[in-house]
C-alpha cells in the first residue's frame, strides 16, 4: 500500500483550524452561495445570489426581479387566478381565471310552438347574466323531452341580455313539444 502523505492535501473546515495545514476555512467567506469551480475546485461566493437571501417568501409566493439584483415578493395568487404578464410587457401580476365566473342552469321551455319552419323566442330568467355574458346553450335530454329535432341540433341565437334579469334565446325551426335546455354564462 502506498503511503500518501496528508500534510500536502488540501482540506475545508468550518472554522479556522492551526492543527490542520493547507486547510481552506469556510468562515474566510462572505455570507451567500457556496460556489466551486469545476477545474480547480476552488471555493467562492456567489455574490449577485446574496440578494435572495434576504427575501422571506410565504409559501406560495415567489420571489419577482425588479432589477438584475433587486427581488420582491409576490404573494401567492387568491383561487381561479392565473399568473399572466400586463399589456406593456414590463411585470407579471395574478389575474381571474378566463371562464371562473362561469354559471351553469338549465329551463323547461314550454308554450306554443310554431309547425312550419319559423323562429321562437324564449326568455330565461338568471340573475347571472350580465349586458357582456357569453352564452353557451346545449339540449338536456335528462330533464324534461328532447328537442324533436334530428340528432338534437337547433340553431339559436341570444337576444336581448337584461343584466342581473334575463336573456333571451330564439330557435329557428319547427319545435314540436317542450324540452329542457342547458347553459352556461361566461363573464
Amino acid at each position: 500500500m502506498a503511503y500518501t502523505n496528508y500534510l500536502d492535501s488540501t482540506f475545508v473546515t468550518q472554522t479556522q483550524n492551526q492543527t490542520v495545514p493547507n486547510a481552506f476555512y469556510l468562515g474566510s467567506l462572505s455570507s451567500g452561495v457556496l460556489e466551486v469551480t469545476t477545474t480547480t475546485g476552488a471555493l467562492s461566493v456567489n455574490a449577485p445570489l446574496t440578494s435572495l437571501g434576504n427575501i422571506t417568501v410565504a409559501t406560495g409566493s415567489l420571489p419577482v426581479g425588479l432589477t438584475s439584483s433587486t427581488y420582491q415578493e409576490l404573494a401567492i395568487g387568491a383561487a381561479n387566478t392565473v399568473l399572466t404578464v400586463n399589456s406593456g410587457g414590463t411585470a407579471i401580476a395574478w389575474s381571474a381565471l378566463p371562464g371562473s365566473t362561469a354559471h351553469k342552469g338549465t329551463a323547461l321551455l314550454t308554450g306554443t310552438f310554431p309547425t312550419t319552419s319559423s323562429e321562437t323566442t324564449f326568455t330565461i330568467s338568471d340573475t347571472n347574466v350580465t349586458s357582456s355574458s357569453i352564452i353557451i346553450i346545449s339540449f338536456d335530454t335528462t330533464v324534461g323531452a328532447s328537442p324533436p329535432v334530428q340528432a338534437n341540433v337547433l340553431p339559436y341565437t341570444i337576444g336581448t341580455k337584461s343584466a342581473g334579469v334575463s336573456f333571451q334565446v330564439t330557435f329557428s325551426g319547427i319545435i314540436a313539444s317542450a324540452f329542457t335546455i342547458s347553459y352556461i354564462i361566461v363573464g
